[in-house]
């Protein structure tokens, strides 16, 4: 299981998942019901995936998506400092 937090990583886990099946990006639009070239642009890691489609095309490459907590840091930060400062 690999982690997948930014459109690229997720781009690069269908790639080889594709890959793995030996599926062309022909072959795995089809199966997951997109276009060729919007699994051309998932694969490159675009953010402006529609989530249902991305979905699906996990779903026909058998891969899951899990959301899982991570940990959000808690208190202020110099940043919120710096922020804040500039909206005042």
């Amino acid at each position: 299981m690999s982690e997948a937090g930014t459109p690229i990583e997720v781009g690069r886990a269908v790639q080889h998942a594709r890959a793995r099946l030996g599926l062309t990006q022909a072959e795995a639009a089809q199966k997951a019901g997109v276009s060729r070239r919007w699994l051309i642009e998932l694969e490159r890691g675009h953010g402006n995936a529609q989530l249902g489609k991305v979905l699906a095309t996990l779903h026909a490459l058998g891969l899951t998506l899990q959301v899982v907590p991570h940990e959000v840091p808690t208190g202020r930060s110099e940043l919120d400092d710096i922020v804040e400062g500039t909206l005042r």
